[in-house]
Formats: structure tokens, C-alpha cells, sequence
């Protein structure tokens, strides 16, 4: 074999060595380009996943806000017919479509949690299965406590602190619609 390689003239050999030099980076520089847009393709979309996420966490932050702005409305259009002073009777009506706003935003927010729970709880979801194991790949000492404790916030707030927020809103709002005179 080593006689062969010697029978063949020195520009020959000159040009394979360099064929063979070139083609094998380029092979790696193939396949390390493939790697690299594969990866950036994934990251693609679970930063997506979480600007979704972040979104729709944002909009029902929304719903919460306006249904404090509401109650607090109502409290203050309550205050206003108990004391006399004011007499619109526009006020009466606004009453009533005040408390109905208050009904949709909470079945709205009601909705947004369970979609959001659908879609993206970290420990459940098929839509985060992208960013459950970037975290766990990534670093596994702390990626599952990021999917634990995301998982035990959003239970909380699902089971408990929604429905008691909810239950007391509801609470609230009975009792300033038997302090209108108009209703």
C-alpha cells in the first residue's frame, strides 16, 4: 500500500492531502451548523411557549385589577345613592351593569386559569415539554425545583386562593347590591 502511495506523482498526492484536510472540517463544520439551528430552532419555540405564557398570565392580572377597580366602583355608586346628595338616575343603572362586569371578568379569569393550567403547567403540560427539558438538561440540581415550585404555586392558587378571592368577592358584592336602594 505504502509503494503505491510512492508511484503516485507529488502534485496527486499534494492535492488528496489537502482534499482530505478540507472535506473532513467541512464535515464537522456541517454537522456542528445542523446541531446549532436545531438547538436554536428549540429555544425558538420555547421562548415563544413562554411569552405566551407570560401573556396570558398578564391578561388575567388584568382581570384581577379591573375586578378590584369594579368592586370598589360599586362601593363608591353605593356611597353615593345611600347619601342623597347625588340624585342621576343613571347611577342606579350603573349599578347593575357594574356588577354584571364583575360576574364576566371573574368567569373570564376562571377560564384563563384553566387554560392556563392546560397549556402551560411545567410539570404537565405537553406545550412546555420544550422548556421542562431545557431546564432539566440544562441544570438538573435546580430544574426540577422550578417545575416543583411552579407546580405547588399554581395548585395554590387554583385551589385555594382563587376560589377564597372569589368567595369573598362575591360576599362583597351581595352585600353592596342589599345596600342599593335602587335594586
Amino acid at each position: 500500500m505504502l509503494r503505491f502511495f510512492s508511484n503516485i506523482p507529488i502534485f496527486r498526492r499534494l492535492f488528496i492531502a489537502f482534499a482530505v484536510v478540507a472535506v473532513i472540517p467541512s464535515i464537522v463544520i456541517v454537522l456542528l451548523g445542523n446541531f446549532y439551528l436545531s438547538s436554536l430552532n428549540t429555544r425558538s419555540m420555547a421562548v415563544q411557549t413562554s411569552v405566551d405564557a407570560q401573556s396570558l398570565s398578564s391578561q388575567e392580572q388584568g382581570n384581577l385589577q379591573r375586578m378590584n377597580a369594579l368592586v370598589q366602583t360599586r362601593f363608591n355608586q353605593i356611597f353615593a345613592s345611600l347619601n342623597g346628595n347625588i340624585t342621576d338616575p343613571a347611577l342606579s343603572n350603573a349599578g347593575g351593569l357594574v356588577s354584571a362586569d364583575i360576574a364576566a371578568r371573574e368567569a373570564e379569569f376562571r377560564d384563563g386559569l384553566a387554560t392556563y393550567q392546560a397549556n402551560y403547567d411545567l410539570a404537565t403540560s405537553s406545550n412546555m415539554s420544550t422548556i421542562r427539558s431545557i431546564l432539566n438538561d440544562n441544570n438538573p440540581t435546580t430544574g426540577p425545583g422550578i417545575i416543583a415550585d411552579q407546580q405547588q404555586a399554581l395548585n395554590e392558587v387554583t385551589n385555594t386562593q382563587w376560589p377564597a378571592y372569589e368567595s369573598l368577592q362575591k360576599q362583597e358584592v351581595d352585600l353592596l347590591d342589599k345596600l342599593d336602594p335602587t335594586v
